[in-house]
């Protein structure tokens, strides 16, 4: 090996060193607790709702449970690239809470399940939008907040459709959170979505 080729690998890894080095200071505790509660929450979404399509037989739940498959699925995905990216481990299942929630709706059916999977979807929803809008706020990742801005505006769409099922149902699991004008559903009387 000559001088030339070992001071030519010792500039490269040094680059990569320092660009490493620099995308991971851009990291920090919150983007790091951003990361893990999003990709649980995630998994919750995906899990809770494939239980809703083997269970529910109602219509306007079957359609919030198919979009919450495809959607968070795909969000899923794209935080699973945007962590790779940033050299961070995500959980690979969700959190004990969210766990006990779903062995809950296993043993349900019928009214009883739709109420309780629609009230679970209302609550981590609502939870979800503080958590984006707080990613969006404080975050230095731009990774990460580039994720939560481009995500919060299709939860903040399933918040109100979930809401608005969960008016028809005759059941909030949470109080009907502050929304953005846009964010604000146009009816919330009980009509078919």
């Amino acid at each position: 090996m000559t001088t030339k080729t070992t001071l030519r690998g010792a500039i490269v890894s040094g680059l990569l060193l320092s660009t490493l080095s620099a995308a991971m200071a851009t990291t920090n505790a919150m983007d790091m607790k951003f990361a893990k509660i999003a990709a649980q929450g995630g998994i919750f979404e995906v899990k809770s709702s494939q239980i809703a399509l083997q269970k529910s037989q109602n219509l306007q739940v079957l359609s919030v449970a198919k979009r919450m498959v495809k959607e968070h699925g795909a969000a899923n995905e794209e935080l699973k690239t945007v962590a790779q990216n940033n050299r961070m481990t995500l959980p690979a299942d969700t959190d004990p809470m969210h766990k006990a929630i779903i062995a809950k709706l296993s043993g349900l059916s019928g009214t009883a399940f739709d109420k309780a999977y629609v009230g679970s979807q209302e609550k981590a929803h609502t939870d979800t939008v503080k958590l984006f809008e707080k990613e969006i706020a404080t975050g230095k990742n731009a990774g990460l907040t580039a994720f939560a801005s481009k995500n919060l505006p299709d939860i903040e769409d399933h918040t109100k459709m979930i809401y608005q099922v969960g008016s028809n149902l005759g059941v909030h699991a949470a109080k009907m959170p502050a929304m953005k004008p846009a964010m604000m559903p146009s009816n919330m009387s009980g009509h078919n979505m």
